[in-house]
C-alpha cells in the first residue's frame, strides 16, 4: 500500500496548526437559549439607541453638526431624556470638515457641554496628524472607547471617514464599515451616529436620498432627517407666533429646523420636533479674551410632519419625471454597469414610467448590451463619456446608442 504524505495528511486531516491556518475565519453556533434576551436602550429616548448605528441626514448647511453637539452636551450633563439620563457620560467625537478650535469646542461650549467629558479623536502616523479611517482603524477606536468608558461616538461625516480603497456607492463596501461600526456598539453598549449629505435625487424617500449607496439607511437602525421648517420657536420654547417679533430683530437668526424620525427597527417612529439654529457670543471666550462667534440650538415642541413630507415640501419631488429619471440613473450607473431590470425595478419603484425612463436612457447615452444568454441586458454609461455624464449629467455629444 502506497504512503500518505504530510502534504496529503494535511489536506485530508485536521486543521493545520500553523499561524497561516490559526488566522482563517470560523463559523459557530449558539444555542438560542444560551443568549440572554433584553430590552433596547436609549441614550435619546426613542431616537438614538444605545449599542446601535444612527444617521443624521440632510442636506449641507443646516445644523446637523450642532444638533448632534447639543444632544452630547445633555448627555454629558446627564441630563438627556434616555436611559441615561442622570448619569454624565464620555462622548468620542471623529471630525473631518471642521477645525477643532474654531468651530467644534466653540459649539460644545455654546450648548453647554461638560468639555472634560468630551474626547476629539483624531490619528497621527509619522508625526503627521489626520483623520481616522474605517473600518481600519475599528480596533483602536474600540480602545479607546473602553479606556474613557465612552458611550457616544459621533462620526461626522462619515463619507469622509471611509477608506478610499472602498466605493461609498457598492452596497457590500458600505457594509464593510457599518457591519464593525455595529458591532463596536454592541460589544460596548455605544451609541455610534453618523451624518450623511443627502444626494440629488428628487424623490421624498429620505432612505433613498441617503447620500452614496441606498446600504447606509439600510443598515442603520435608526434616522434622523434634519431639514428646514416653516416657523422658528422662540427663546422659551413657544413657536412662531412669539418668535416674530424678535425675529425682526435678530437678523443673525440661521432659521428653523425640523428634526424628523424617518427610521427606527428598535422601536416606533418618534414625533417631529421643532428647533432653531441661532447665533450664540460666547464673551471674552478666546485666547485674547475676545468674543467667539458660534451657534446654538432653541428646542421647540413637538410638530404633526412627517420625514417624507417634511422632505417633499423642501423641494424632494418637485422635479420633471424625466429630470428624475437622469438622476436616479446616473446615481445607480456611477459605480458601473447593472442589469438592466434592475435598474427597471428601482424606476417602478420609485413611481417613474417608461417614457421618462426611456428619455433619460437616451439623454445620458447609456448603453445596452447583451451579457450572456442567461443574464441578460445590462446598461452602463458608455466609458469615454462616463466623466462627462456623472460630472454635469449630459452627454458630450449627439451620438445614440441602440436601445435593447
Amino acid at each position: 500500500m502506497a504512503r500518505t504524505s504530510k502534504s496529503a495528511k494535511k489536506k485530508r486531516g485536521a486543521p493545520s496548526t500553523d499561524a497561516a491556518s490559526n488566522s482563517n475565519p470560523v463559523v459557530t453556533l449558539t444555542r438560542a437559549s444560551a443568549i440572554v434576551p433584553r430590552n433596547t436602550e436609549w441614550a435619546w429616548k426613542g431616537r438614538i439607541p444605545l449599542g446601535a448605528v444612527t444617521l443624521t441626514v440632510g442636506p449641507g448647511g443646516l445644523g446637523k453638526s450642532t444638533l448632534i453637539y447639543d444632544r452630547i452636551a445633555k448627555l454629558t450633563q446627564g441630563a438627556l431624556e434616555g436611559d441615561l439620563f442622570g448619569t454624565p457620560v464620555t462622548a468620542l467625537i471623529a471630525t473631518a470638515e471642521d477645525d477643532q478650535n474654531a468651530v467644534v469646542v466653540p459649539r460644545l461650549m455654546a450648548v453647554g457641554a461638560d468639555l472634560d467629558r468630551v474626547y476629539i479623536v483624531t490619528l497621527t502616523h509619522e508625526e503627521v496628524v489626520g483623520d481616522i479611517e474605517l473600518p481600519r482603524d475599528i480596533e483602536q477606536l474600540g480602545q479607546l472607547v473602553a479606556q474613557k468608558h465612552a458611550k457616544f461616538l459621533f462620526v461626522d461625516p462619515l463619507m469622509a471617514h471611509i477608506s478610499l480603497r472602498l466605493d461609498a456607492h457598492r452596497d457590500q463596501h458600505v457594509r464593510a464599515v457599518l457591519g464593525p461600526l455595529r458591532r463596536l456598539g454592541e460589544e460596548h453598549g455605544i451609541a455610534i451616529v453618523c451624518t450623511l449629505h443627502l444626494n440629488k435625487r428628487e424623490t421624498a424617500d429620505v432612505l433613498t436620498r441617503v447620500g452614496g449607496s441606498v446600504g447606509f439607511g439600510a443598515a442603520a437602525r435608526s434616522v434622523l432627517l434634519l431639514a428646514k421648517g416653516k416657523d422658528a420657536p422662540a427663546e422659551d420654547g413657544t413657536g412662531a407666533e412669539a418668535a416674530d417679533e424678535e425675529a425682526e430683530e435678530d437678523t443673525a437668526d440661521e432659521g428653523s429646523r425640523i428634526v424628523a424620525h424617518a427610521k427606527c427597527n428598535l422601536g416606533p417612529l418618534m414625533p417631529s420636533l421643532q428647533l432653531r439654529v441661532k447665533e450664540k457670543i460666547l464673551a471674552e471666550a478666546g485666547p485674547k479674551r475676545e468674543d467667539i462667534v458660534t451657534s446654538t440650538i432653541i428646542w421647540g415642541g413637538e410638530v404633526n410632519i412627517s420625514a417624507e413630507k417634511l422632505l417633499a415640501e423642501a423641494g424632494g419631488a418637485k422635479a420633471k419625471p424625466a429630470n428624475r429619471a437622469m438622476t436616479l440613473l446616473r446615481d445607480l450607473l456611477a459605480s458601473g454597469p447593472l442589469p438592466a431590470d434592475d435598474v427597471k425595478a428601482i424606476f417602478a419603484a420609485e413611481g417613474i414610467t417608461e417614457r421618462a425612463w426611456k428619455k433619460a436612457k437616451e439623454k445620458l447615452a447609456i448603453q445596452s448590451a447583451k451579457s450572456g444568454f442567461a443574464t441578460g441586458w445590462t446598461w452602463a454609461v458608455p466609458p469615454a463619456k462616463k466623466a462627462a455624464v456623472l460630472v454635469t449629467g449630459k452627454c458630450p455629444s449627439s451620438e445614440k446608442e441602440e436601445s435593447e
